[in-house]
């Protein structure tokens, strides 16, 4: 059981952050929910908290080693679609500049697809993998969270969005519920798209421990060569068919990133949304900047009074 602290990296505080740029707005919202299902798991509101806190790490360790491989790289492989957000995001650079480019919405969105798309079915899969038998339980509380993102999205709007992009607060009133109920929705078909990728993953690699550990047994003993190689032969088809599902699951969520960042003329209207919110996200972080430049001049213009005077 979680009884203390916290499993994602520190709250981030202030409107723009030099050394996070954009990346900001993920990392507060994906605090807030993690300390929702810690929580949670604290309450007693799964049936197997075990293994979700296995899975909360399993998970956050995707991202935190992304992220920390993309701010100090030191030779180590960066997943191409994280490579991709982080560029297009403009993670690491000032808020300010780089939201032009990228509304504050899409600077939340895009880390959330790869997250949830590429990263998700790997960790539940390899908690799978070490508990078979707890597959229908793990299935349950995996529902459990979609109902969670559902109760969060207006806390999310209310705590986080609201301090980076008015213009999405003024549009959520607009629209009412409607795009909560849109976001969620498509949640929760992300979700189960990624739940069967798991499940993908996690029967062909159990496929290959069964094998490999057959194999094993064969060789221990007299086996025909025959025997060893039909099995040998079944092993790297499966092995390829693993590699072949990983190679799916990064398309996929390249075409994600994509379709929201180009979306097809039918979806015109949600372009034009964007374009609007990065015009106006980017008149109002450029306004905070300046603001906050021209507070830390007036301080720095004040008159310092010697340490030595009586």
């Amino acid at each position: 059981m979680i009884t203390k602290g916290r499993l994602v990296a520190k709250h981030l505080t202030g409107i723009i952050e030099a050394d996070q740029g954009l990346l900001i707005v993920f990392d507060e919202v994906y605090n807030d929910v993690t300390d929702s299902i810690v929580n949670m798991i604290n309450e007693g509101k799964f049936d197997n908290p075990e293994a979700m806190v296995w899975v909360i790490e399993e998970f956050d360790r995707y991202y935190r080693e992304a992220k920390q491989t993309y701010f100090n790289p030191q030779g180590k492989p960066l997943p191409a679609v994280w490579a991709k957000v982080f560029r297009l995001i403009g993670a690491g650079e000032p808020a300010s500049r780089h939201v032009w480019r990228v509304s504050v919405l899409e600077a939340l969105v895009l880390p959330i697809i790869v997250h949830m798309v590429h990263d998700l079915p790997l960790a539940v899969a390899n908690n799978l993998v070490t508990q078979p038998e707890a597959l229908q339980t793990n299935l349950r509380d995996y529902d459990r969270i979609n109902r969670l993102l559902w109760d969060g999205l207006n806390g999310v709007q209310s705590r986080v969005l609201a301090n980076y992009s008015p213009a999405l607060i003024i549009l959520s009133k607009i629209c009412g519920d409607m795009d909560e109920i849109i976001i969620y929705h498509l949640i929760k078909l992300l979700r189960g798209a990624t739940w069967y990728d798991a499940i993908r993953l996690f029967d062909l690699r159990q496929e290959e421990v069964d094998l490999g550990k057959s194999i094993k047994t064969l060789l221990k003993g007299h086996p025909a060569d025959e025997q060893v190689a039909r099995r040998a032969r079944r092993l790297n088809q499966v092995s390829k068919q693993y590699r072949e599902v990983r190679a799916d699951i990064e398309e996929r969520t390249h075409y994600y990133l994509d379709f929201m960042l180009n979306p097809p003329w039918l979806f015109l209207v949600i372009k034009f949304i964007f374009l609007g919110l990065r015009f106006c996200d980017g008149l109002f972080l450029t306004l905070a900047d300046l603001l906050d430049g021209r507070s830390q001049s007036a301080h720095l213009a004040e008159p310092q009074q010697s340490e030595l005077a009586f």
